[in-house]
């Protein structure tokens, strides 16, 4: 048995985001299709789906070459500057991946109410706060103001409500 740390995410709704064992061997989920976008194996491969028609976008070997005849090394994979995957699954969790690490390097993106994000690790993650501006790049710049509470008005007088009452009750 492999020793490390499994990562599991779901939406708010339940539905499945990602799962991956200390190895990386896992899959990735579209939002809110639930298709499966990525899926890799303990023997390092893996496959990169079109969640429109199903069909194989990329598939890589576990020297990290791609294996649609161009012998590119897998590290070409994403459009982010270092080559790594980045996908958005919903408003609140994103997901980049360096799938040329072995086992597959995973940062898993959250954002929830104003000012509540975390980027979580496919290895220990420390009890401490993620760097405030970590998330920035996948959901844009956190809203430093939250819904401002209605206020309350003030409460009615007692002899104000039972009047308000003989009066509603009078009319009966």
């Amino acid at each position: 048995e492999r020793s490390g740390y499994r990562v599991y995410a779901a939406h708010k709704d339940g539905q499945l985001a990602l799962s991956f064992d200390p190895a990386g061997v896992g899959f990735l989920n579209a939002y809110p299709s639930g298709k499966t976008l990525l899926s890799t194996t303990s023997d390092g491969d893996g496959l990169l789906f079109d969640t429109n028609s199903g069909g194989i976008l990329r598939q890589w070997n576990a020297q990290g070459s791609l294996r649609d005849g161009s012998c590119q090394p897998v590290n070409y994979l994403g459009k982010e500057p270092d080559g790594s995957l980045l996908c958005r699954l919903s408003e609140h969790l994103a997901i980049r991946e360096q799938v040329w690490h072995n086992p597959i390097s995973l940062r898993i993106y959250f954002s929830g109410a104003p000012e509540i994000r975390h980027v979580f690790v496919n290895s220990a993650n420390r009890a401490e706060p993620s760097n405030k501006d970590a998330c920035d790049q996948v959901f844009g710049k956190a809203s430093s103001t939250a819904k401002a509470a209605k206020a309350k008005p003030p409460p009615i007088a007692h002899v104000d409500l039972v009047s308000s009452i003989r009066a509603a009750v009078a009319g009966l």
